[in-house]
């Protein structure tokens, strides 16, 4: 399948499907930063105007064909790469298991080290936090968080490199 690199504002760029060219034609598209907590993220974002209403639109959820109301999620992370194979809809939880790592302790998501020097795994199911156990290192911990990780968000999982 051919792709289409299109240069945006800020230096950016977004990569599409050569399929996708219609849907997203009638937009004139921006890079876009987005704020979440501690999670920053580049979008790319059109307007339109409906009823007289200026409302943002993003490629990625034209391109998904997401209704109102439904996520989409991008599978590696960068909201600028809007490849079909890289875009899925999925429930609001399935995409925060697919978020990146939060800045604490350790380089690793679901690990930190705890006031005894020992690395603690963790894991978020139903809005709360389930301990995984505490390790000496923090590979071991990290392997853990990957195992529920993989058993409980399935092909959502963002998995640590270890």
């Amino acid at each position: 399948m051919s792709e289409i690199v299109i240069a945006l504002n800020h230096g950016k760029q977004t990569v599409i499907d050569a399929v996708s060219r219609g849907m997203i034609s009638p937009y004139t598209w921006r890079a876009v930063l987005r704020k979440y907590k501690d999670n920053i993220r580049w979008y790319v974002a059109g307007v339109r105007y409906e009823g007289g209403t200026r409302e943002d639109v993003y490629m990625h959820r034209i391109i998904a064909g997401a209704k109102r109301g439904e996520t989409v999620d991008h599978r590696d992370g960068d909201g600028l790469n809007n490849r079909r194979r890289n875009l899925r809809r999925c429930s609001v939880r399935q995409n925060v298991v697919n978020a990146r790592v939060r800045a604490h302790s350790s380089r690793f998501k679901g690990v930190y080290r705890n006031r005894h020097g020992r690395w603690v795994a963790q894991i978020g199911i139903l809005r709360r936090a389930v301990y995984l156990g505490a390790f000496v290192s923090e590979e071991e911990a990290a392997r853990a968080y990957n195992q529920a990780a993989t058993r409980h968000y399935g092909e959502f999982a963002k998995l640590n490199g270890v």
